[in-house]
Order: C-alpha cells, then sequence, then structure tokens
C-alpha cells in the first residue's frame, strides 16, 4: 500500500507539479527570476499545480493527434501493473520498443510544451508592454522598470524630457550614488552596469557602474576613478540620481526592424488563417492545436534569428540558440503530425 502511494506521489511530482514548475520557472525569466520563488509556499504549490494541469491537458491533446491516441493512458497503466505485478512477472511486461519511442516523445513535449507557454506568456507581455501599462501583470522586481528606464513608457512618468525618451527609448543608464563612508559622505557618478535584488523584500542589494568619476571637493568638479566597475552595496546609500539618455536609430536598422516586424505578423496572421482554407477536413480542435504549435515554431524561429545578429548579446547566446533550433524541430514536426502532412 506504501508503496502505490509512493508511486502515486512521483507519478504526481512528474506528470503535474514538474511542469508547472517549468511555466513558472519559464515565464519569470531574465530581470524577474527571483519573483520564481517569492509568495507563500501553499500559494506557489496551487499555482504550479493549476499551471500543470493546464500543460499537460495541452501536452496529451496535441500527443493523441500528433502521435497516438490512447498511448499515454496505456503507458501510465503499463507502469501501474508492472509496480502491482512485482519483479517476478517482468518478462511479461516488457514494454515494446515502438511504445517506448512514443513515450519518449511525449517527455519532450511535456517539457517543450510548459516551457513554451510560459516563454510565450512572457515574450508577449514583455514585447506588447503590458506589464508597462496594466499593473496587475508588472513583475514584482520594481527597480528594473527604473534602472533600465522602461518607467518611461508608463503613464505615472512625468519628466521634462519625456515625449523624447518615450519615442526614442532609453540607451543608457547612468546615476549619482551619496554613499555614506566611515567619516564622511562621497558623490559617485557612473553608467550603470548590473544590479541584484534581495528575492525576499525586492529591494537592490548591489550596484555595479563603469566609466566611474568621483566628486572632488576641492576642485569642485567630478574626476575618473581608475578601473573598469566599481561595486556600491545598496545598504551604504544614502540617495540616487537616475538620467536617462535616448536611443539614436540609424535609418537602415529602423528600416529593418520594420521588415522584420512585418515579416513577423504576415506570418502569423498566415499561420492563423491558411489551416482553416487548407484542411478543412480537419476537426475544429486539431486545427486550433496545430496553429498554436505553427505559431510558436514561428515564435522560437523569430528568436533563433534574433541570437543569431551581430547586435545580440554574446552571453548564452549559443546555449539559447541550439536549444531554439531544437523547440523548433520538435514544435515543427508536431505541427506537421498534427495536420497529417507527415
Amino acid at each position: 500500500m506504501e508503496l502505490k502511494i509512493a508511486i502515486s506521489s512521483v507519478l504526481l511530482i512528474v506528470f503535474i507539479v514538474f511542469p508547472g514548475i517549468i511555466i513558472r520557472r519559464a515565464y519569470y525569466a531574465k530581470y524577474f527570476t527571483k519573483q520564481f520563488q517569492q509568495g507563500s509556499f501553499s500559494d506557489r504549490i496551487i499555482t504550479t499545480i493549476f499551471w500543470g494541469i493546464f500543460a499537460q491537458t495541452i501536452t496529451i491533446y496535441i500527443y493523441n493527434n500528433a502521435i497516438e491516441e490512447g498511448a499515454v493512458v496505456h503507458f501510465l497503466q503499463y507502469i501501474s501493473k508492472l509496480f502491482n505485478t512485482g519483479l517476478e512477472n517482468l518478462e511479461q511486461n516488457i514494454i515494446s520498443n515502438d511504445n517506448l519511442i512514443n513515450f519518449l516523445i511525449f517527455i519532450i513535449l511535456s517539457l517543450s510544451v510548459p516551457y513554451s507557454l510560459g516563454f510565450l506568456a512572457h515574450s508577449f507581455v514583455r514585447l506588447l508592454r503590458l506589464d508597462l501599462y496594466i499593473k496587475t501583470l508588472r513583475f514584482s522586481n520594481y527597480w528594473h522598470y527604473y534602472l533600465k528606464g522602461e518607467i518611461v513608457k508608463t503613464s505615472e512618468f512625468d519628466s521634462p524630457s519625456k515625449s523624447i525618451l518615450r519615442n526614442n527609448g532609453v540607451k543608457e543608464t547612468y546615476i549619482d550614488i551619496l554613499v555614506a563612508g566611515n567619516e564622511k559622505t562621497n558623490l559617485y557618478s557612473g553608467k550603470l552596469f548590473q544590479y541584484s535584488i534581495s528575492k525576499d523584500t525586492n529591494q537592490l542589494d548591489n550596484i555595479f557602474i563603469c566609466k566611474v568619476k568621483r566628486h572632488c571637493k576641492f576642485k569642485k568638479e567630478f574626476v575618473d576613478i581608475p578601473g573598469d566597475y566599481m561595486h556600491l552595496s545598496f545598504s551604504n546609500v544614502l540617495n540616487m540620481n537616475i538620467k536617462y539618455f535616448h536611443k539614436k536609430y540609424s535609418r537602415r536598422k529602423l528600416v529593418f526592424q520594420n521588415i522584420f516586424v512585418a515579416g513577423i505578423l504576415l506570418s502569423f496572421i498566415t499561420f492563423l488563417i491558411a489551416p482553416w482554407i487548407l484542411f478543412k477536413e480537419l476537426d475544429f480542435f486539431r486545427k486550433l492545436f496545430g496553429i498554436f504549435t505553427a505559431e510558436l515554431t514561428l515564435l522560437f524561429i523569430a528568436t533563433t534569428f534574433v541570437n543569431l545578429l551581430p547586435s545580440t548579446k554574446k552571453e548564452g547566446k549559443t546555449s539559447a540558440t541550439l536549444y531554439n533550433i531544437c523547440l523548433v524541430i520538435t514544435f515543427l514536426y508536431t505541427t506537421l503530425k498534427i495536420f497529417k502532412v507527415i
């Protein structure tokens, strides 16, 4: 009896909780990773289970229509039978290679679909700037909006240069920091490079600035400080002044950006409409999930293309590109199977 309960718990974690964790991890990405661990344990468990069930429902539907209907249920029944009958009848319970391959595909989908859902939700909110316009969608790391200049897009931002910053966007953030010392205070000025926050309070922990200058009281001006970066602990900061510098776009870059966005939108609309015309014999939900996987394929193709651009940051570029290529292959194959092209 205890063994059956243990097996049920493992299956619950693998098939429900783990996909929910992947969704939340993918959604709270980049500057908002610490929000993944915030909130009470009970709230996180409930939301994780909810999103896990949501993701696995989509995964099973896609699998049933693209690979083999009912194979997942049969495999779970096989697992249950194996543990109920014991190892002495192992020869009678050997699973076939075809079923093993199909189950491996299901495991890949169980990892890919939740990640894609979280990544898609995060990209949707961030690209459309919904978190800037809708406060309920705003992430708890409020320092990001101030330090990276995204606050200029919100309605509460008020500054003499707000029209220029809103139209052109923020390129760089410079900060003047008054720091408490042992006997006196020091005023530093420099370009923001990086920062870190507390996972519990969302307060700033550390600030890293480059091109640093220190105010000299004798010369009554800022003097350069040798070095590449300066680390400042926010616990010693008395106050901070933030200055934004707007972007200057070249005409060629604007044209390329507009063409790229127009191509993505055109492809998105095409994938949204074409299945209803080309695959009339398929049922409604099959076409709907086929469109969903096709749009995911398009999303990861676009992400891969952006990662390959020279202007993209090199940090983690290769691993991210390879992972996106694997997701493109996975969802492209799934889409073709759903639409019965292969």
